[in-house]
């Protein structure tokens, strides 16, 4: 299991939440939950901002634990996810929207 599989099944199990309340409450499938749990899956920034709400906790804490389950050289992206710790929850949601957005749209430029 890896960190953020961890994370999720302690924070799901603390909060006496079943795989399928947390699945419904993120709009996931449960068997995905269990996929997370089990490190068996890379999140996409939906299933990061669906896991957080099915979890109670902020996105940029799933956000933070599934980039940090991986090797990061860029000190810049880890000062950006410290920063995005202190908006509001809301704001932080809105953020990885738009930075989802804005990377599809590199993404299609380059295929």
């Amino acid at each position: 299991m890896n960190t953020l599989g961890h994370f999720c099944k302690k924070t799901r199990k603390q909060q006496r939440l079943s795989q399928a309340e947390v699945a419904k409450a993120a709009g996931l499938d449960p068997s995905y939950i269990s996929s997370i749990e089990n490190g068996e899956v890379n999140l996409s920034v939906k299933a990061i901002l669906g896991l957080a709400k099915g979890l109670r906790v902020s996105p940029v804490t799933i956000f933070d634990l599934a980039v940090g389950s991986k090797p990061i050289a860029d000190k810049e992206l880890i000062q950006l996810a410290e920063r995005m710790r202190n908006l509001p929850p809301e704001k932080q949601t809105a953020l990885l929207e738009m930075v989802n957005a804005v990377l599809r749209q590199f993404e299609s430029q380059n295929e």
